[in-house]
């Protein structure tokens, strides 16, 4: 399932209280949906680790005490920390076990108490609750023996999160990836995004956490010098040889001054010359304003249409104030077919 639709779901899910477990290659945004659909529900979100649990970790603190009444010590379990959390809640929360199957069958078998019965030991867990839990798969040598099948069967679903680049590209507009990558990505396609490898080998490859994490450090100003290195570092040796040197083609580019300045004489890129194209589509994306989005979308309606089209609404992606524009009003009318 593509992530807008697990979005949908899990919103779904928090307000009709449906157990939810993500599945997925590493890297592949399961943790950030369920971050996204809590803030924008306004949920608390508790987070639990239980690779690092013990299965008593989930019974309490043990605790020894007086009791007046029998007139001897009596032993009890204190629920503390996130438990006592999830036994007071007043508001919605969404209890998330993150990475749940690189937990020992232990641990995991201690969870599902929690996750159908909804209780522990002789406390209650609020109805304000609701449980969601994300795994890797086993093929992907991310540690995974599995997932107990009573514990699988404590979920209402089981949604295998897949990698979408139009949901890629629109999340990467919102949060300021620069226009060099988007467009990297557009050109090459699926592969560029995710090209899983799954090794032992001290080796990264493309998906979306490290292609992101290729973009803030773009955004940081990384010297030219060392970005094919940082790159291959980030999401492998072809990965990052390829799109050091697309930023390459960026950089050498005819003026994009000029283009903005007279976009109906500037020169056009060749048909076959995808790569360039692309480039000039990231550059000029990058510099949208208001002042000159008229120009760019004058240049745009030079290039084969996929390339019109692309650029124009990726520069209303990346700024959305260019929508408020009569640029953008009267192209959305002459495009109107075409959008359908």
């Amino acid at each position: 399932m593509r992530p807008s639709h697990v979005y949908q779901f899990l919103k779904i899910a928090i307000e009709k209280n449906y157990p939810t477990l993500l599945k997925s290659a590493p890297g592949c945004a399961k943790t950030s949906l369920v971050e996204q659909a809590c803030k924008d529900l306004g949920v608390d979100l508790i987070v639990a680790h239980p690779v690092v649990s013990e299965s008593v970790d989930f019974k309490g603190m043990p605790w020894v005490y007086q009791d007046a009444k029998l007139g001897r010590p009596v032993a009890v379990f204190v629920p503390f920390n996130q438990l006592e959390q999830l036994i007071n809640a007043t508001k919605k929360t969404v209890f998330f076990l993150d990475d749940l199957g690189q937990a020992v069958t232990t641990v995991q078998a201690a969870c599902m108490q929690l996750i159908l019965a909804r209780s522990l030991n002789e406390h209650q867990i609020s109805d304000e609750v609701v449980f969601f839990a994300a795994t890797n798969r086993k093929q992907d040598k991310a540690g995974v023996s599995g997932i107990l099948e009573p514990v699988k069967s404590r979920f209402h679903t089981i949604l295998e999160v897949d990698v979408n680049i139009d949901d890629w590209i629109d999340w990467a507009y919102k949060h300021n990836m620069p226009a060099g990558l988007v467009q990297y990505i557009r050109w090459r396609k699926g592969p560029s995004l995710f090209g899983p490898m799954p090794t032992l080998d001290i080796t990264n490859s493309p998906c979306p956490r490290t292609v992101t994490k290729v973009g803030e450090m773009l955004n940081g100003g990384i010297p030219e010098a060392l970005r094919s290195e940082v790159f291959k570092g980030a999401c492998g040796e072809a990965w990052g040889n390829e799109f050091a040197g697309f930023l390459r083609i960026m950089e050498s580019l005819p003026d994009i001054d000029e283009i903005l300045k007279n976009p109906d004489k500037a020169s056009v890129p060749a048909k076959d010359k995808a790569d360039v194209i692309y480039a000039i589509c990231g550059a000029l994306i990058e510099r949208a304003t208001k002042e000159n989005f008229k120009n760019i979308v004058a240049y745009s309606e030079r290039l084969p249409v996929e390339y019109s089209l692309m650029i124009v609404k990726d520069c209303i992606l990346k700024n959305k104030s260019l929508a408020s524009t009569p640029t953008w009003q009267k192209w959305i009318r002459g495009h109107a077919e075409v959008l359908a």
